[in-house]
C-alpha cells in the first residue's frame, strides 16, 4: 500500500494509519452527516434523532477503522478467537444504542420548534411590567 506508515518500534513493515482515518471519519464526516440530517430533514423536530445518528455513526465508523489496526499486544489472542478486536466489541453496544435511539425518534412525534414573536405580549408579560423592579422594591 503506497501510503502506509512505518511507525518507530512496530517493525519494518508499512501499516495503515488508523488515526488519520479516525481522524477524518470520526470527525469532518459525522459533522457533515449531522449537519446534513439536521438542515435537510426533520431530524432536528424528532428528539433523539440526532444524537442517535451520532451515537451510531460513531460507532459503526470505529468498528470499521479497527478492521485495519493491529489489535493490541495483550489482546491478540482474544481477537483471534473472537474474530474481532476489542475496540468492535465495545463499539457494537453503541451501534446498538444509536440504532435504538434513531428508531425511538423516528416512532415519537414531532416535535413543534417555533418560538413566539419576541415582541407578542402573554398575559404574564403584560402582568410583571407593570410591576416596580428589585431595586424600585427595595431603595432606601
Amino acid at each position: 500500500m503506497p501510503w502506509g506508515v512505518v511507525f518507530p518500534g512496530a517493525g519494518p513493515l508499512p501499516r495503515h494509519p488508523s488515526q488519520i482515518y479516525e481522524t477524518a471519519l470520526e470527525g469532518p464526516a459525522l459533522f457533515l452527516l449531522l449537519w446534513g440530517l439536521f438542515r435537510y430533514t426533520e431530524a432536528r423536530r424528532r428528539p433523539g434523532l440526532l444524537t442517535g445518528a451520532f451515537v451510531l455513526g460513531y460507532g459503526t465508523f470505529r468498528f470499521l477503522v479497527e478492521f485495519v489496526r493491529e489489535p493490541d499486544r495483550q489482546l491478540v489472542r482474544f481477537a483471534a478467537e473472537t474474530g474481532l478486536h476489542m475496540g468492535q466489541w465495545l463499539c457494537v453496544p453503541m451501534i446498538a444504542a444509536g440504532g435504538g435511539l434513531i428508531l425511538r425518534g423516528l416512532l415519537r412525534s414531532s416535535v413543534e420548534t417555533r418560538v413566539p414573536h419576541i415582541l407578542q405580549e402573554s398575559p404574564v408579560v403584560r402582568s410583571e411590567a407593570n410591576q416596580p423592579s428589585f431595586l424600585e422594591k427595595h431603595r432606601g
